[in-house]
């Protein structure tokens, strides 16, 4: 029973401690998944402000798997090594210190659910205070 305990966590380890190389054929795909996401961003995102389109339950959907995408995106990067002068870095540490020194901050606010908490800030509903309001007698 000890040894299969102590296989389980050699595995656990070996899974956390991966690190993908930048030419990855998982991180050329979610690369290419990136920029098809980007783009239904920046065709669907402007015409639903524009023209003030209701957010169809589709689209809801979308955007929580886009965002959910970008999110695992900023976990993954920060599990991809790097090139610097010729030589792979697959340093964990020095990985994340190049990631967190700028692309971890432009990923961060690009990950936020604007549309998420736009419904949520939209569509909540009137405190109690609003509710009283409403029922007072208006003085006319």
């Amino acid at each position: 029973m000890k040894v299969m305990s102590h296989l389980f966590w050699l595995r656990v380890r070996r899974f956390t401690t991966k690190v993908f190389f930048p030419n990855d054929p998982f991180r050329m795909l979610l690369n290419i998944l990136g920029l098809v996401f980007i783009l239904y961003d920046m065709i669907f995102l402007p015409m639903r402000i524009s023209f003030q389109v209701p957010l169809a339950p589709w689209m809801y959907f979308a955007d929580v798997c886009i965002n959910a995408f970008f999110i695992f995106e900023i976990v993954v990067n920060f599990n991809t090594a790097y090139f610097q002068q010729g030589n792979l870095i697959k340093d964990r540490r020095r990985i994340a210190l190049k990631y967190l020194r700028l692309w971890f901050w432009v990923d961060a606010i690009a990950s936020v659910p604007f549309s998420i908490l736009e419904s949520c800030l939209l569509y909540t509903s009137p405190s109690p205070r609003d509710r009283q309001k409403s029922r007072m007698p208006s003085s006319a």
